[in-house]
Order: structure tokens, then sequence, then C-alpha cells
């Protein structure tokens, strides 16, 4: 497997302490078993932004995109796969103290 990435996290020292984190991905690995149709091709980036409104509390919103494109069609059916994935997340983390957080996600 061959994996490649770059990333860029930009922080703004002002009200709320934004925070943007950008990432961008490529992938390929290939089946060790002589089947193409395990090996693919991955393609993504994600983005996210969080905010920090108090010293205990921070949320967060994110935007991921990846695409896998296999190399050969699944045996039998003829057909070679494509996936795409679209994911969309919120979150909230509550510092309880230093050694402790609570963190809520929706994805």
């Amino acid at each position: 497997m061959t994996a490649l990435s770059a990333s860029y996290r930009q922080v703004w020292l002002r009200r709320w302490q934004p925070v943007l984190n950008a990432t961008v991905f490529y992938g390929d690995e290939h089946n060790q078993e002589n089947r193409g149709d395990l090996g693919r091709s991955i393609v993504g980036a994600s983005v996210d932004v969080t905010v920090s409104p108090s010293a205990f509390w921070a949320v967060n919103v994110g935007l991921a995109y990846a695409q896998s494109d296999y190399d050969a069609p699944i045996p039998l059916l003829d057909v070679t796969r494509r996936d795409r994935n679209l994911g969309v997340s919120a979150g909230a983390v509550y510092l309880v103290n230093r050694n402790l957080s609570v963190r809520g996600e929706y994805r």
C-alpha cells in the first residue's frame, strides 16, 4: 500500500480562537492474492473548523469526501466498484477538568 497526505492548519489568536484544519490524501492498495477487484486507488479531502466560545467549551463542524476506484471487476458480476463517500459532522467538547473532557458528535 502507498499513502500520501498533506494537511494544513490555521489558528487565529483572537476571540473564540478559530482553528481551520484541511487535509488531502491519496492511497493505492493492491491485493496480494491476485484479486484486482479488492485493489483500489483512494483520493479524498476533509476540512473542519473549531471554535471555543469559552475556556471550557469547543464546537466544530466538518466536511469530508473520499472516492475509491477499484482495479478490476467483481468476479461473476462483471461490475467494477467505484465508491464515493461524503460525510458531514458536528460536535461539542466540554472540559470538565484538565484530565477529563466529554465529547458529543453527530456524523
